[in-house]
């Protein structure tokens, strides 16, 4: 009995380092004692006083498979403690609901600014038109963004967190994989509609990579993303100009290229 004690002190003192774990641990204590009075009075209760503890055993389940819905969906953010990743004093941020939906209509505007090069204007008005609901492009890059991540997660081995901040600073990142004694890697996709695409991102992308390279004392390496839709074989001017700009940049930076409709035929697969 004094062994069991233990075992069970133990474990809730894990449980109770993180929000989930207290959830978690709360949950189980309640069904585990309703069970254990079921099972050990059943016989001294009457029907009409068993009755009441056999529906709260089926029906709280199904509250609690609700109530962790909402928490998932509405303030995955808050389910989290310093101790989950790597660096304390670099503790991770999950955005809110607000920070992420004012991210995506930055990446909006970027996506449909046209740029100043003349050269560069009449290929873009070929891929304007069926670009010009916003909705229409929050939704490919969104898309872009959960197929880019997914498909990493399995080539890594690794879960990653979605839509992040690094504290005391106001970058934030598609996706951070933050393993104890691994090497932290941030992911950044990015949606281009068209070969000229993300000219004017690129800087500010690698400024925000070089500032949270430094705050995480260098041990951070960035994979950049670009999801384009667009004939593979208007590519290289992406590359080349991604990749000159990546070279100048002192940073841990790889470069990865995703045409759109392959990200969706391996996720069908």
């Amino acid at each position: 009995m004094a062994n069991d004690i233990s075992v069970f002190g133990r474990i809730a003192r894990d449980l109770a380092r993180n929000p989930l774990g207290i959830i978690a641990l709360f949950i189980s204590m309640i069904y585990g004692f309703a069970t254990l009075l079921l099972n050990s009075s059943a016989d001294k209760l009457s029907q009409e006083e068993r009755f009441p503890l056999v529906v709260f055993i089926v029906i709280f389940p199904l509250f609690v498979l609700l109530a962790f819905y909402r928490l998932v969906t509405k303030h995955h953010g808050k389910l989290y403690a310093p101790s989950d990743y790597k660096y304390d004093q670099s503790f991770l941020y999950t955005l809110s609901p607000q920070e992420q939906k004012n991210r995506l209509e930055q990446e909006v505007e970027e996506l449909t600014n046209l740029p100043k090069r003349p050269s560069a204007i009449s290929e873009n008005k070929q891929n304007t038109s069926r670009f010009e609901d916003r909705e229409t492009i929050k939704n490919y890059i969104r898309n872009a963004e959960n197929l880019a991540i997914s498909k990493l997660e399995k080539e890594l081995g690794r879960k990653a967190v979605r839509e992040v901040k690094i504290a005391e600073t106001n970058i934030s990142f598609d996706a951070i994989v933050a393993d104890r004694g691994k090497t932290t890697i941030a992911i950044e996709v990015k949606f281009l509609r068209a070969p000229i695409s993300g000219i004017t991102i690129i800087d500010r992308l690698l400024y925000q990579i070089v500032i949270a390279n430094h705050y995480m004392k260098g041990d951070l390496k960035t994979i950049i993303v670009l999801v384009y839709n667009f004939d593979k074989e208007k590519l290289s001017k992406t590359k080349n100009y991604w990749e000159r700009k990546i070279e100048e940049c002192p940073a841990n930076i790889e470069l990865r290229y995703y045409h759109y409709n392959d990200l969706k035929n391996e996720e069908n697969l």
